[in-house]
């Protein structure tokens, strides 16, 4: 299902329907109103635990080898794949000469291919079906998740994109989703599960709220303006990724509006599944304990270090029980952004 933007509006089919359109996921979305007198179906936030969120913690390396790979294999199972990465070359190469002195060292072609690719054409709902719907578990994930370089490399894009907490938080950005009315649950955390699409114009998400359905105004620590990178600056867009808590509080643009502050901390359930990982949750680890842990991986040099060393050990202190899945974790530490 997909809906088209009126004549004259700058949009991009693939956020359209992405924002539009979210079957059964973030927060449960099943269908659109075919009028705004419909009433809205009600739906609830969540941290979205079936989520395919691997953040690629002490695997970057081995991932660059094997990523060239996959990204060949998988091409010859999906066409849209191939025939928007095959012309994201030649767009890339042009875009890049007015940024390069602006990337960051460590920034491969790959990355700004990947952000042109998801930017440009319908194939980023295609890869966020298969984040939300193909990570119940790690066989799972193995058989049914076609996209695992793909999201490597546009995973890492926003990594190293991101910008201090204090830069990004500042600014909000929004998003509109059409057909649906949240329950407001004050404080409750939440994460989108798949790559957000989100503007800095206002009216871009207000046209894809379609009167009627749930504006969400965002304050961000994780997302990265790409609008430099996209193959469609008139979005404005700020790209979330999969993994950044949210904290909901309520609205001021109507009923049906929520105000998602970023906890910034992460949350995964995956990491380096593609070399055969187990699915663990990694903790609520802020990006400076994040760093602390993948430099004493690297200090371990070619011995295999199970990231639940880390987990049981420390580097943090305080067990919890997460409610959402059950299990014992180590280390919530709330870290407030600072304004």
């Amino acid at each position: 299902m997909s809906v088209t933007a009126p004549v004259g509006f700058p949009s991009r089919p693939s956020l359209a329907v992405e924002m539009v359109w979210t079957q059964g996921i973030l927060l449960c979305l099943c269908f659109l109103t075919p009028s705004v007198a419909q009433s809205l179906q009600a739906s609830e936030m969540s941290l979205m635990p079936g989520a395919f969120d691997d953040q690629y913690i002490g695997c970057t390396e081995k991932m660059e080898k094997d990523a060239p790979r996959l990204m060949e294999e998988e091409m010859k199972k999906n066409r849209n794949l191939r025939e928007e990465w095959n012309k994201s070359k030649e767009i890339w190469n042009s875009k890049k000469k007015s940024l390069d002195k602006n990337l960051p060292r460590d920034f491969k072609d790959e990355y700004g291919r990947a952000i042109i690719v998801y930017t440009s054409s319908a194939f980023s709902g295609d890869l966020n079906k298969a984040v939300r719907e193909s990570a119940t578990s790690l066989a799972t994930y193995n058989s049914n998740f076609h996209f695992k370089a793909f999201h490597y490399y546009l995973t890492r894009a926003l990594q190293l994109l991101r910008k201090s907490c204090n830069v990004t938080y500042k600014t909000p950005v929004y998003r509109g989703i059409s057909g649906v009315r949240y329950e407001k649950k004050q404080f409750e955390i939440m994460r989108f599960g798949y790559f957000g699409s989100s503007s800095f114009n206002k009216d871009v998400a207000e046209h894809f709220r379609n009167v009627t359905g749930c504006l969400l105004t965002i304050h961000t620590c994780f997302g990265v303006d790409i609008m430099q990178y996209s193959y469609s600056k008139e979005q404005e867009e700020v790209l979330i990724p999969i993994h950044e808590k949210f904290q909901v509080f309520p609205g001021h643009n109507g009923s049906n509006s929520l105000v998602l502050r970023s906890t910034n901390q992460t949350c995964s359930h995956f990491n380096c599944a593609c070399l055969g990982n187990p699915v663990t949750m990694i903790p609520n680890w802020p990006p400076d304990l994040a760093a602390h842990v993948l430099a004493q991986i690297n200090l371990e040099g070619d011995k295999k270090v199970p990231l639940g060393r880390f987990f049981q050990n420390g580097p943090l202190g305080a067990r919890e029980k997460d409610a959402s899945h059950g299990q014992e974790m180590r280390g919530k530490r709330t870290v407030k952004p600072t304004l």
